[in-house]
């Protein structure tokens, strides 16, 4: 972690990578991981890995630069 970044970083996120899918075809994921996080609340459209243009509510900086995957699950603090 940058140590001039921590002092931005102030919420925090849990990342859990996704492990597979059950039975039912519904994602299974790890252990969640905390990471220190500046989040801004500001709505704007993205391209999505499908191409399509989707609303962002969020966007989310980390101070260390964690191995995050295209379906892991991360839930906000707040």
């Amino acid at each position: 972690m940058l140590p001039e970044l921590v002092q931005f970083c102030r919420q925090t996120v849990q990342v859990a990578a996704r492990t597979g899918v059950d039975g039912y075809g519904e994602p299974t994921f790890g252990s969640n991981a905390a990471y220190r996080v500046r989040i801004s609340g500001k709505r704007r459209l993205i391209r999505n890995f499908a191409g399509e243009e989707v609303m962002a509510s969020h966007t989310v900086f980390f101070a260390a630069t964690p191995a995050i995957g295209a379906h892991d699950r991360i839930t906000l603090s707040t």
